[in-house]
């Protein structure tokens, strides 16, 4: 599965994006529906990524020049029982301070069914975090 995230800077100055975590959790089509007590939210049985920084070491961070979208891509191994899964994106950049913007989305999957049934998903993920520049 290939995850597209869309960093927008509507600001004016360069962004520089060091940290840019993503986590990817699975539901398997044979387990039962299982809920956060607390919150009543679906509990997902497996993880795929664990919450992970995609930031190469070696670039030590991705930049976004003003009025640009950057698109960053990575690629995440699902297996053929997955019905649903979540993916969580998070990245912080400093404007006099830290400031993290994060996103998540649930996305059904379907498969062939054969001996090397590869899960497809179905919408793309609608991350989009803005990087903004306040006037002031």
């Amino acid at each position: 599965m290939e995850i597209l995230i869309r960093l927008d800077n509507k600001g004016f100055v360069d962004h520089k994006i060091r940290k840019l975590n993503v986590s990817v959790h699975a539901l398997s089509s044979e387990t039962a529906l299982n809920t956060n007590q607390d919150t009543g939210a679906l509990q997902f049985d497996k993880i795929l990524l664990k919450d992970t920084d995609i930031v190469p070491e070696k670039l030590a961070f991705f930049f976004v020049r003003p009025g640009v979208h950057q698109i960053v891509s990575h690629v995440v191994p699902i297996e053929g029982n997955v019905s649903l899964i979540s993916i969580r994106a998070r990245f912080d950049y400093d404007r006099k301070g830290y400031y993290p913007h994060t996103s998540r989305h649930i996305f059904a999957t379907v498969s062939d069914n054969g001996p090397c049934a590869v899960p497809r998903v179905l919408k793309t993920f609608p991350f989009s975090g803005m990087v903004e520049t306040p006037d002031s």
